[in-house]
């Protein structure tokens, strides 16, 4: 069991570091930058169907209910938490960026939410005063990973719920760039599988269900170019690779515009704690 396990943990270590953020060898404050700087303009976007199914979901099935205390782990603008407001006894909603954290605050005092209570703490240094019945994660990226798996757990007394993106690499535009410039990156190690494997391979019984949708979009190729420069210039590339970019956005497009079609899953894993 500890080889399989280990192999597990393995596998999504050399995946998950394909990443850009890890392959550009970003530090942790330059992550934390961009976090930051994504909290005023951070919507459902086209997940927000999959946000309401997905909640509907928890509810329907007595995941959660009116007696449960919850901690929301990278939490963002409050995409789950002012959703489940509502429906539970309470939440502890947490995350690094203090944009993220003012802008929950401040939209569940314009609800008039009494139960949440938002903090700006690190994950990683993260020690809960209590335990939860529900420790929550939804698209964390630092809650990627077996260690944080495990400390998901100790957080909660009964179950933990974890979401993560199995899409795979939709966005063909910015890996064609990121094949341009000569790296090899996918964002595959964020994939539910991983955390649902390595949790059996350690005994638990987790639940996976997928949620999909697809979404067909239409981009103006010159407020394209500009939104990959702007993504791009978070790993501070010391070359100019803005005609680079320029030139990728023109391949997809058709009369100045780019049409895709999006298909969009996301992994819900729920488990209980042992």
């Amino acid at each position: 069991m500890k080889y399989e396990t280990d192999s597990v943990i393995s596998e999504w270590d050399n995946v998950r570091y394909k990443h850009p953020f890890f392959g550009e060898n970003l530090s942790d404050e330059q992550i934390d930058r961009v976090w930051n700087d994504s909290a005023d303009t951070y919507e459902d976007g086209v997940l927000e169907d999959i946000h309401d199914r997905i909640s509907d979901y928890l509810l329907s099935e007595g995941y959660l209910n009116k007696d449960t205390t919850l901690l929301d782990i990278g939490c963002g603008p409050g995409t789950y938490s002012l959703r489940f407001s509502n429906h539970v006894k309470s939440i502890t909603a947490i995350d690094k960026s203090p944009r993220m954290v003012n802008r929950i605050i401040r939209e569940s005092e314009s609800r008039g939410v009494k139960n949440l209570s938002a903090e700006c703490v690190d994950w990683n240094q993260y020690v809960p005063d209590k335990t939860y019945d529900v420790a929550f994660s939804s698209l964390c990226p630092p809650v990627n990973s077996h260690e944080s798996i495990l400390r998901m757990e100790k957080c909660s007394g009964n179950t933990c719920v974890y979401i993560s993106s199995m899409s795979g690499n939709r966005d063909s535009v910015y890996f064609e760039i990121w094949k341009r410039l000569g790296r090899n990156y996918t964002f595959e190690g964020y994939d539910t599988r991983y955390p649902c494997r390595f949790l059996k391979s350690i005994g638990r019984n987790p639940a996976l269900k997928i949620f999909e949708n697809k979404m067909e979009k239409e981009n103006c190729c010159l407020e394209l170019c500009e939104h990959y420069k702007q993504k791009f210039s978070h790993y501070g590339h010391s070359e100019d690779i803005s005609e680079l970019i320029e030139d990728v956005v023109y391949s997809f497009a058709e009369d100045g515009w780019v049409y895709t079609v999006q298909n969009n899953r996301l992994g819900l894993l729920i488990w209980n704690v042992l």
